[in-house]
């Protein structure tokens, strides 16, 4: 029997040589300056892509096909909770098409292998939601800061709250507006908002997309990537989440803003369970 399955399907051009792109797509060090913070690549037809989050966070992703400059594609085995009735699902397949135009580089990439059911929505929502950031992230990476080490701080915070109480609390004053707002604000407009923390996050908006995520550049932090998540996280709860990855900043500085997010966030919900 065929198990019908859903696709992610997206496309955007990027003005960089697609052999940049490639390497962005297929080398660990590159890979780390736009995705995952850890990466390990075996290259070539049977090798892999080994990425990491920080556990549980991680895995390794075989590659089936690979063809330099033009079509990569990694799979690996997952499977939510079946429902009754359901057959056992495909492995998930990412696929990236590279096409160069003019100096530039049109690249589509399609998710393939999701079942249909309230036991894959979430998984598939937030994949796509995803994605539509992180191919974003790739394209800032190479048009702005190609080359260019990067440091992430990450603090996440697990709630069990409706999406919709715990987006209210994110952007309220005591969460991430004490002044401004981002009420409305779509794919580039200008933001400019300080917490409580006292940071400021000021430049144009990438994703908004309440009552889940928000992202934006940060052009006051030397030009770095923010993004804030409201994620389901698979036991009934909630997964808070604040990202920001930067280019060229001290080490220090982001060792401080992860501390500073991380008790915020633990004001902000104190009721929180591990």
């Amino acid at each position: 029997m065929t198990t019908k399955t859903r696709t992610v399907e997206t496309q955007l051009e990027i003005n960089a040589p697609v052999e940049s792109v490639w390497r962005a797509l297929t080398e660990a060090e590159e890979i780390t300056r736009w995705f995952a913070p850890e990466a390990r690549v075996k290259p070539g037809v049977g090798g892999h892509i080994w990425m990491s989050w920080g556990a549980p966070w991680e895995g390794e992703n075989k590659i089936e096909i690979w063809e330099p400059t033009t079509h990569l594609r990694t799979s690996w085995p997952f499977a939510p909770p079946q429902t009754e009735g359901e057959a056992a699902p495909v492995p998930l397949t990412v696929d990236y098409y590279l096409e160069s135009r003019g100096g530039k580089t049109v690249l589509r990439l399609v998710h393939s292998g999701f079942g249909y059911g309230a036991a894959w929505d979430e998984e598939f929502d937030g994949v796509r939601r995803g994605w539509g950031y992180e191919l974003r992230s790739l394209r800032f990476y190479l048009e702005r800061h190609r080359g260019t080490p990067r440091r992430v701080a990450w603090v996440r915070r697990r709630v069990y709250l409706s999406p919709e109480e715990a987006w209210k609390r994110l952007m309220s004053a005591d969460g991430l507006l004490k002044q401004g707002s981002v009420a409305g604000l779509k794919e580039g407009d200008s933001y400019s908002i300080t917490a409580p923390t006292g940071d400021t996050f000021r430049g144009a908006v990438l994703v908004n997309n309440p009552p889940l995520d928000f992202g934006g550049s940060v052009e006051n932090l030397g030009d770095a990537l923010f993004r804030l998540g409201n994620e389901p996280s698979g036991d009934g709860g909630r997964e808070i989440w604040f990202w920001l990855a930067a280019y060229a900043r001290p080490a220090a500085e982001m060792d401080a803003l992860q501390s500073r997010w991380a008790e915020h966030l633990k004001k902000l919900f104190p009721e929180a369970k591990k």
